[in-house]
């Protein structure tokens, strides 16, 4: 889950819609506050109006923590191989991104509850043919290199065995002890990248509503939900 705090909001919304407070159609006019919000974006304009089950959809477009715990646990079961976590959704091999994740979900008009979820997961296996292009070799990785035996159907059963059993036992949020532990950001120097500007720190853990704890050139800590990091390796 990119934000706990997205989450919430999400619940507090269905159940007041599921109490009969609110509807899903009802008109929510967009305020200037909304209009000034960092972050991913839709691109609101002030004074603009939707109905709350088109701004329900816009927010759950979002990244998921326990998949990355998902994928990272089917790899390693199957193959023996061990994948890091970079902050928020990606998994690295041996230094280079391997796995990017993104979730997709929408709200049931009529219930308002969860109409379906989608999780992409691309996973790189092997190489492509001919080896990585020249802009990717560096930071680019597979699971397996050319020659290799590969069980694709293993490893995504795998996947799913385990996302399975994390999404089972939601809203229980253990799995983060797992993503901690596996996440190779906290105690590295990092550029934040966030709405096109680039700036340093130094990443010092991250809390538990996954959001990452960085330490600024100043001196000063801020608390990052939303953007991205790259890791400056030594």
């Amino acid at each position: 889950m990119a934000s706990i705090t997205k989450i919430m909001t999400l619940l507090l919304t269905l159940e007041a819609v599921e109490a009969g407070k609110i509807s899903m159609t009802d008109i929510v006019p967009i305020s200037e506050h909304a209009f000034n919000m960092g972050g991913s974006q839709i691109w609101l304009e002030p004074g603009e109006q939707f109905t709350l089950d088109e701004l329900i959809k816009a927010i759950c477009v979002c990244s998921a923590n326990d998949a990355a715990v998902a994928v990272a646990e089917g790899i390693e079961r199957i193959t023996g191989r061990s994948a890091d976590i970079k902050w928020v959704n990606d998994l690295f091999y041996r230094g280079k991104k391997c796995c990017g994740i993104l979730t997709e979900a929408a709200a049931d008009v009529e219930t308002g509850g969860v109409d379906y979820l989608v999780v992409g997961i691309g996973l790189n296996l092997l190489p492509p043919e001919g080896g990585w292009p020249e802009e990717l070799a560096e930071i680019a990785a597979s699971i397996f290199t050319p020659g290799e035996h590969v069980g694709r159907c293993r490893i995504a059963a795998a996947i799913a065995d385990e996302l399975l059993a994390l999404c089972t036992a939601l809203p229980d949020t253990s799995f983060m002890a797992e993503y901690r532990a596996r996440n190779l950001v906290p105690g590295r120097d990092v550029d934040v990248i966030q709405n096109g500007e680039r700036r340093p720190a130094h990443a010092l853990a991250i809390t538990d509503d996954g959001h990452l704890l960085v330490r600024l050139p100043g001196g000063g800590q801020e608390e990052l939900s939303f953007g991205e990091v790259s890791i400056r390796f030594q």
